[in-house]
């Protein structure tokens, strides 16, 4: 569980190009509940989403029999497959982001963004020091010092370094109070252990949210509900991983999860087909 965790917080660093805006409210008002239903919080139907998903990446391929594509390019169709393999839990799309990133550095040995890329894909198969090693290079050669951040931040924590990653996480949080960072900022405060903190921080991220694309929302619950899984409220867990499943039926990690929440509680709410 720990590990799907840690894949799925290293994926922010995909999820950081969806659209997102704040509220009036501020992180640190009393949080409000969670989950929020299909009519409070509209998003695009998961299927469609999906489908835009595999268009980008279709699209840019398509490109590139073409044109030769820039590194910048080529790191946008490794970060596509990998988000695509990550909601749809295809090792093999993991695989092939983790392959082209590799290239990349091979193609463009002084692009920033090459190892950037190579980083991101790096931390995915648990390569911390590798991809903490490929940070240092793109921050040298002047790759998107967010993008650098963010991504260093999710791997000291995968790693227990927590105290450096609050350093990051917690003023992004207040400075640019979003889905994004207050769910990242929730997840760290729930690997230390900080449960109500980081309930308050779920509840209030998404009204932290102004995309439509379902896929930073069902992140969002699908974290909320591990969180309550590991400290046993099963009920609980349940409520949050129907709702990702709701959103995103075709969510793997959703649904083995929710398969095992009802397992544990008897099946008496039916299978995640007819999760709400």
């Amino acid at each position: 569980m720990r590990c799907l965790a840690r894949v799925g917080l290293l994926t922010l660093a995909l999820l950081a190009a969806c659209r997102s805006g704040s509220t009036s409210a501020a992180p640190g008002q009393t949080a409000r509940r969670s989950p929020l239903s299909l009519a409070a919080l509209r998003t695009t139907d998961g299927g469609l989403a999906l489908d835009n998903l595999q268009g980008q990446i279709d699209g840019e391929e398509r490109l590139g029999r073409y044109a030769l594509l820039t590194t910048t390019q080529l790191a946008g169709i490794s970060e596509l497959v990998a988000m695509r393999g990550q909601f749809l839990g295809r090792i093999g799309d993991y695989e092939r982001s983790d392959a082209l990133a590799a290239q990349l550095v091979v193609d463009a040995p002084n692009d920033g963004g090459a190892y950037l890329a190579r980083a991101k894909a790096g931390a995915t198969f648990h390569r911390f020091a590798d991809a903490l090693a490929d940070l240092d290079r793109a921050e040298r050669l002047g790759a998107r010092p967010g993008a650098i951040v963010n991504l260093r931040a999710a791997i000291y924590q995968a790693t227990g370094r927590y105290d450096e990653a609050l350093a990051i996480r917690l003023p992004a949080a207040q400075q640019r109070p979003d889905i994004r960072t207050l769910g990242a900022l929730a997840s760290l405060r729930s690997e230390r252990g900080e449960v109500d903190e980081a309930e308050r921080l779920f509840s209030e991220a998404q009204y932290h949210y102004r995309d439509v694309s379902p896929f930073p929302v069902v992140w969002l619950y699908f974290q909320q509900g591990l969180m309550w899984m590991r400290e046993g409220r099963l009920e609980r867990a349940r409520e949050l991983f129907e709702a990702a499943h709701a959103r995103l039926p075709a969510y793997a990690a959703a649904q083995g999860h929710l398969a095992e929440v009802l397992a544990a509680q008897g099946g008496v709410h039916g299978a995640p087909g007819a999760a709400r």
